[in-house]
């Protein structure tokens, strides 16, 4: 009985890999293009940040708004946090980054909402620019996108330059700051396309 289980167990990520292999090679997942709105179970709106074609079966997504990192059920001044203790490396060993927050303690109680989560982190600012310039967003602005909103402003970016970090303002342009200083965390996930709900 243990050998017909684990033959069956082996013959089916063999039949996984074998399809999921056909549809690269196809192209035939589902495409996503940067900027596009999407839902996960939970019925979350997530962003996509970079074109995914049909050839990948999985897709990075950038959170609709700063996230509710106490847990409280709302996003407040109370959910902004240092990046680090001081040091401006994205460390998921440093129990006192963000990068530590994120992968060991936040990841779990977001997969219980939506789903398995490949990887956790901070947007980077070659993503964020890329946001802005492919959604011809300009350098300052005056209403609210996809990348801003008066509910999230002043949000970290897993970048930093001359041992500080830059963060977003409402405006849309880049901020130099301590990696001490508190401010809101916005994450982008990376998740398999079947995670995305249908409408």
């Amino acid at each position: 009985m243990l050998v017909l289980i684990i033959l069956g167990s082996a013959g089916f990520i063999f039949y996984k890999k074998y399809q999921d292999k056909i549809k690269h090679d196809l192209n035939m997942y589902e495409v996503y293009t940067l900027g596009q709105q999407v839902k996960l179970a939970d019925d979350s709106i997530w962003y996509v940040v970079d074109t995914s074609d049909g050839s990948r079966a999985d897709v990075n997504l950038l959170s609709q708004t700063s996230i509710d990192t106490n847990g409280d059920g709302q996003v407040n001044d109370a959910d902004r946090m240092q990046f680090s203790s001081g040091s401006v490396k994205y460390d998921v060993l440093d129990s006192t980054s963000i990068a530590y927050f994120l992968q060991n303690q936040y990841k779990q109680k977001l997969e219980e909402k939506v789903g398995e989560i490949n990887s956790i982190s901070l947007m980077e600012s070659k993503q964020f620019i890329k946001m802005r310039d492919t959604l011809q967003y300009g350098y300052e602005w005056d209403g609210e996108n996809i990348l801003t909103t008066n509910t999230m402003y002043l949000y970290y970016l897993a970048t930093s330059q001359n041992e500080k970090m830059y963060i977003v303002n409402r405006r849309g342009t880049y901020k130099m700051v301590n990696p001490t200083e508190k401010y809101y965390v916005r994450i982008v996930i990376n998740v398999d396309k079947t995670s995305i709900k249908k409408d």
